[in-house]
């Protein structure tokens, strides 16, 4: 059974939304609280496994980002798909947080890969009373994303790259119409597409693609989540894009706006794409950023899974200088 030792809480906030939440407590309080966020197009049981290399004097809550998973959450009524920017999921999150863990308001270590980074920086920028650190894993900020897709970058290198950003923020129901008529081949082959060589040839590789692509092929739940993750891109290309620029995460003009130690964990093959190690230094305080490679050519973009035991070593190593 997933998350055995954790205790599972389905909590209704404020916006409407419904946020699923697994929680270990530590033996002993003091220690900030492990938030763990997964990205696209998987949900928390992506942790499942890694949640064992956590040092147990940690407290532990792994989340369903809303409306991805077992979370919920409509879309805007406006059409304008706010309601999924990362700004509102980070007002979701906290509030699920203070009904889950009562009492003193829990200090978090924000551990987030692709759409999951996304809301831990947003996190650290609108509470960071709450925010101690971020672990930002294989992505950049979206205001370097975006600026990345250009005739100038090797004839749109990086727009074909990710097409899906595209793809998926395309005005609704296109997308999520298509998808949904094809959800396990779609899902599938994103899965297999992001997946380093190596992995891709081990017996687990189908336990954990199933646990990510189950949630769209259900056919109950299904088209809600395609939904969801439809709404999640839309908002990322408007309003988080938005909020980056106000915010100071210009990629022509950078200020150093994170205050909080940052873990920032890659690809090669996202390094092959973006200056990743350059990227996060241009926005973090002098000394506060810390930058590695995770495996090599043969491992891809969901290396948690893939090099679960080295990505727990770099969290380890990190957790005991902050």
């Amino acid at each position: 059974m997933a998350f055995a030792d954790f205790k599972q809480d389905l909590t209704s906030v404020t916006s409407g939304a419904k946020i699923n939440t697994y929680y270990r407590p530590a033996p002993t309080p003091g220690k900030p609280t492990i938030l763990l966020l997964h990205g696209f197009p998987q949900n928390a049981l992506m942790w499942k496994d890694f949640v064992l290399e956590v040092p147990e004097e940690y407290p532990v809550l792994v989340a369903d980002l809303p409306g991805y998973g077992l979370s919920t959450k409509s879309p805007s009524p406006s059409g304008d798909s706010f309601s999924h920017s990362k700004r509102e999921w980070a007002k979701d999150i906290i509030e699920a947080i203070d009904v889950v863990l009562p009492g003193s308001p829990t200090q978090l270590i924000v551990f987030g890969h692709d759409r999951g980074g996304r809301l831990a920086y947003r996190l650290a920028l609108d509470f960071p009373e709450r925010v101690k650190a971020i672990g930002v894993l294989d992505m950049v900020p979206t205001s370097f994303m975006w600026g990345a897709m250009n005739l100038d970058n090797n004839l749109h290198k990086e727009t074909r790259a990710s097409w899906h950003w595209v793809f998926l923020s395309a005005p609704r129901p296109f997308p999520e119409t298509f998808i949904s008529t094809q959800a396990s081949f779609f899902f599938t082959n994103i899965m297999r597409g992001g997946t380093g060589p190596a992995a891709r040839d081990r017996p687990n590789w189908s336990n954990w693609a199933y646990d990510s692509i189950n949630q769209y092929t259900d056919p109950e739940l299904g088209y809600d989540r395609v939904v969801g993750i439809c709404e999640d891109y839309r908002a990322g290309a408007t309003h988080d894009l938005v909020f980056d620029l106000e915010d100071g995460l210009n990629p022509k003009e950078p200020k150093k706006v994170f205050k909080v130690p940052i873990l920032a964990l890659s690809s090669v093959f996202l390094r092959a794409r973006l200056p990743v190690d350059e990227i996060w230094k241009s926005v973090g305080e002098e000394g506060l950023v810390e930058s590695y490679q995770i495996g090599d050519e043969k491992t891809g973009h969901f290396f948690v899974n893939e090099e679960t035991e080295e990505v727990g070593r770099r969290l380890r190593e990190w957790l005991v200088k902050i």
